[in-house]
């Protein structure tokens, strides 16, 4: 997915419906998707947090501490 596309213009067009939230988790050591890519600035402006963790692109998947934190989020701490 090109971070200059179309489509990644329009998913950040309007904001998201009242209620719903995003959470921006990344790896700062990611070789395969740059940080760049990954912190689309309207991401971030939209984002209820962001968090990055050190992996990389697959790491991530497996951290332990980032299933933590995507557990806080769902329950709401």
């Amino acid at each position: 997915m090109s971070p200059r596309s179309t489509f990644v213009d329009n998913l950040f067009a309007q904001p998201l419906p009242t209620g719903v939230q995003h959470h921006m988790v990344f790896g700062y050591r990611d070789t395969t998707v740059p940080l760049a890519s990954q912190l689309h600035w309207a991401a971030q402006r939209q984002a209820a947090s962001v968090r990055g963790f050190d992996d990389d692109h697959i790491a991530i998947l497996e951290d332990p501490l980032v299933a933590q934190h995507i557990d806080a989020i769902l329950r709401g701490r």
